[in-house]
């Protein structure tokens, strides 16, 4: 089963940086956007524009480490965990799952 997780992640994740304890790690993992609500509008007007409203699923690697308040960079976007965990198979860690908030959310 781990191997099926890390072969579809390393597959379709998208390129991530994860800052974790001091150490940036580059890595893959899948981002999917999370709606609170289906009435939910994913923008919120601000001032300065429109803000994302939107949470992110983060499914990472089992090698790469994430915890709560973690920064992790995908392209020119950046996320801080809001709350993130390893899930295991057994005694093995299958992957890391995280919710990302847009850092300028978190």
């Amino acid at each position: 089963m781990t191997k099926g997780i890390a072969r579809a992640i390393a597959r379709y994740g998208l390129a991530v940086t994860v800052e974790h304890g001091g150490t940036q790690t580059g890595s893959r993992a899948l981002l999917q956007p999370i709606r609170r609500e289906r009435t939910e509008e994913p923008f919120e007007p601000t001032p300065l524009g429109a803000a994302e409203r939107r949470a992110w699923r983060y499914l990472g690697a089992a090698d790469t480490p994430i915890a709560q308040g973690d920064r992790v960079r995908c392209g020119e976007r950046s996320f801080r965990a809001r709350r993130a965990e390893a899930v295991c198979a057994g005694r093995e860690i299958a992957y890391h799952w995280a919710v990302l908030l847009p850092e300028e959310d978190a």
